[in-house]
């Protein structure tokens, strides 16, 4: 899980990303130690079921507002053209 930050509704927040694919993760954590040079940043596991949960707001933890699973890239590129109207 990475720290990251994206634009809802035009502003910034940030939220916690439970990434599926470890090597986009790392990539994430990078970009995010650039973004941030003195937060205290890492790399975290958390059982997908538990970050699922999180997602979807039927779970809570301390600290962080918003929670999202990321899939593999490839995944969600390959899933796109069937799902789009």
């Amino acid at each position: 899980m990475t720290p990251h930050s994206s634009t809802h509704a035009g502003a910034a927040a940030d939220c916690c990303v439970a990434w599926v694919e470890p090597l986009e993760a790392q990539d994430a954590l990078a970009q995010a130690q650039q973004q941030r040079p003195a937060a205290r940043l890492a790399i975290a596991t958390l059982p997908l079921g538990k970050a699922f949960a999180l997602s979807e707001g039927w779970a809570e933890a301390e600290g962080v507002a918003a929670f999202r699973v990321q899939a593999h890239t490839r995944m969600t590129q390959a899933l796109r053209p069937p799902l789009k109207p």
